[in-house]
């Protein structure tokens, strides 16, 4: 599947070469692709949405201009396109991983930065640089290079807290969701060891804020899904199948 849809990027670049039309079809394509890949993790297919938008908000508060936050939404939204090479059985587990399929479960993010790579889209190289790193940890016991500090690029660092903290704040079969604070708790608990000690008070003073002046917080972080036609044909769909039959 994975070299299908390789396949298909390359030829689609082949016929049409790469004029703004053609770009924003294979980004497109891309980004239903991430989307269709974490709904195996959740079927609201809105997760991507949330981390995306977090990463924006983050990359603003340290001074990034709005194109640049803007293009490092879209990269956060494909950072686990990867986990398409990754077998379902592995992915979905509601168990601790073995060894090999945890090593598995890693792949994906060699497997991520190669598709994306190969896509030649606009920031690509961004969104390859998130895909690969954004499981590194800043005292460098991360992977997949066990690099640390400020060698892992500073998208991916972003990409990381905002990763986190919506896994924290998301229901988990072995958990109840967290509250905020609790998130943010364990963030901070994991500064300078797991995550870059200089962003994650940045990213608690940006959710505290937003926690005291949104009124739908997760609203207003899936609005680019409500905007996706994608996610409007997949949310219709759910609902007819919801329909109660006679």
């Amino acid at each position: 599947m994975l070299e299908q849809h390789r396949s298909h990027l390359r030829r689609l670049q082949a016929e049409e070469g790469t004029s703004p039309a053609t770009l924003e079809r294979a980004a497109e394509m891309v980004q239903r692709l991430a989307i269709t890949t974490d709904m195996r993790e959740d079927p609201s297919g809105r997760r991507v949405f949330r981390v995306g938008c977090l990463s924006r908000l983050l990359a603003q508060e340290l001074g990034w201009s709005e194109p640049d936050a803007e293009a490092l939404e879209v990269a956060a939204r494909l950072h686990d396109v990867g986990k398409l090479g990754v077998a379902d059985d592995i992915v979905a587990a509601r168990r601790p991983l073995t060894a090999d399929e945890m090593q598995a479960m890693r792949s994906h993010c060699h497997v991520g930065a190669e598709l994306l790579r190969q896509t030649e889209l606009e920031n690509a190289r961004l969104a390859a640089d998130v895909a690969t790193y954004h499981h590194e940890a800043w005292d460098g016991s991360g992977y997949p290079h066990g690099i640390g500090g400020t060698a892992i690029p500073l998208a991916a660092r972003i990409v990381a807290i905002a990763d986190a903290f919506d896994a924290l704040t998301g229901e988990r079969p072995y958990r109840p969701a967290m509250g905020i604070e609790e998130a943010l708790a364990q963030l901070q608990a994991g500064a300078g060891s797991r995550y870059d000690p200089s962003l994650v008070p940045q990213f608690a003073a940006l959710m505290r804020r937003l926690r005291d002046t949104v009124a739908d917080l997760e609203a207003y972080l899936t609005e680019a899904a409500d905007r996706s036609p994608f996610m409007q044909v997949h949310r219709q769909l759910a609902e007819r199948l919801a329909e109660p039959r006679d």
